[in-house]
């Protein structure tokens, strides 16, 4: 009977030292899985704070089209709540050069409770700030705006002041058979052509040196530019405007300021920096563009400045 006792006595401690491990073991995977389901909250927040910034960067110094731009990512991202703001410290008398996007999740437990704990707010945050010159684009077109003018001034580059990109044959700026076209990653009318529809899809920096695409090019410059006029007649940007235009417009490109065009034929130019233009026309032989104050997310680097910027993730 004394044995039947103590085995009975040795079974009812095991029974509890097996329900308090059972405890243990589910507050446990409790643990587990509400940590886990904290984790991935917040790389969700990170992430959506990230891309948030980033697109509301693009339109940076605007303060009010990078709210709208990242607020539309944000609510694309269905982040919860979230807040758009500018650092003071990135006021400048242009605008904004940063941008911050806060975001904030309440994440509810799903085991937790069995502790008291019901839910748990995560957040995040992150800011972009513009750059103030670049070094390297791409998707550049392929006309060499010269850094210096027929008389051996350098340019005033200026917001909103209309430029010749393409010379013509009665230009008094032109030098022999050069037009200010360049030879982007080949040479010859049709590698010329595309060069202005869709860009050059290679990089270039500064300190390059590149090829002139000397003669006129009437025509694949019209067909060119006809392509970009055409392809931002269709929303959102049919009603832009070289001084009200949204993000990504076809009108708006990429050109490299370069050194003197001084041979007669073929030559070369470096390059000094990048400036941004709105294609505005075609009159006569000449291709006529707005200087415009510009961000690109397809640069990067630091040169001089001719009004082209790019962003970056910064914190």
């Amino acid at each position: 009977m004394m044995l039947t006792g103590k085995l009975r006595r040795t079974r009812g401690a095991v029974y509890v030292i097996v329900l308090a491990a059972s405890v243990m073991l589910l507050i446990m995977v409790a643990l587990v899985v509400d940590i886990s389901r904290l984790y991935v909250a917040r790389r969700f927040l990170v992430n959506s704070c990230d891309a948030s910034a980033l697109a509301g960067g693009m339109e940076l110094p605007s303060q009010t089209k990078a709210t709208t731009q990242a607020s539309q990512c944000a609510q694309a991202n269905a982040m919860p709540t979230y807040r758009v703001t500018f650092p003071a410290d990135g006021i400048t008398s242009e605008g904004a050069t940063k941008i911050r996007v806060d975001g904030q999740a309440n994440v509810q437990y799903a085991f937790a409770g069995i502790m008291g704990l019901v839910s748990k707010t995560v957040s995040a945050y992150a800011v972009v700030q513009k750059t103030s010159s670049i070094g390297w684009a791409s998707g550049v077109v392929p006309w060499g705006i010269p850094f210096y003018d027929s008389a051996g001034n350098p340019y005033q580059y200026n917001n909103g002041v209309m430029y010749t990109l393409k010379l013509g044959s009665n230009s008094s700026a032109r030098v022999g058979g050069n037009f200010q076209g360049l030879s982007l990653g080949g040479n010859g009318a049709s590698n010329y052509r595309s060069n202005i529809e869709t860009g050059y899809q290679g990089v270039l920096h500064v300190g390059d040196t590149i090829s002139s695409e000397p003669g006129n090019m009437v025509g694949p410059t019209k067909q060119g530019v006809d392509y970009r006029v055409q392809a931002a007649s269709v929303s959102p940007w049919s009603n832009d405007t070289w001084n009200n235009y949204d993000f990504g417009n076809p009108r708006i490109i990429i050109v490299p300021v370069t050194s003197p065009f001084l041979g007669n034929g073929r030559t070369d130019v470096q390059i000094l920096g990048f400036a941004a233009f709105w294609l505005d026309s075609i009159q006569g032989q000449e291709v006529k563009g707005y200087f415009l104050s510009y961000t690109t997310p397809k640069a990067g680097g630091s040169g001089s400045y001719y009004g082209l910027s790019t962003f970056r993730l910064i914190e």
